[in-house]
C-alpha cells in the first residue's frame, strides 16, 4: 500500500428563495396559437447546500 496524502474540503452554504416558489408555466409552441401549462416540482423556501471532497495529493 502506498502512503499519500489526502485532502479534505468541504463546503456549506444556506439558500432562500424570495418570490413564487411554485414551478407552474405556462408556453407555446413558436408556431402556436394556443398555450399549455408545464408543472414541475416546487421549489424548497430554504434549504442547506453542503459538499464533502477527498483527493489524493
Amino acid at each position: 500500500m502506498i502512503n499519500a496524502p489526502i485532502v479534505l474540503t468541504g463546503s456549506a452554504a444556506w439558500q432562500h428563495t424570495f418570490g413564487d416558489v411554485d414551478a407552474e408555466t405556462m408556453i407555446r409552441f413558436a408556431s402556436g396559437v394556443s398555450t399549455f401549462t408545464v408543472n414541475g416540482a416546487a421549489l424548497d423556501r430554504d434549504q442547506a447546500a453542503l459538499s464533502a471532497v477527498s483527493a489524493p495529493r
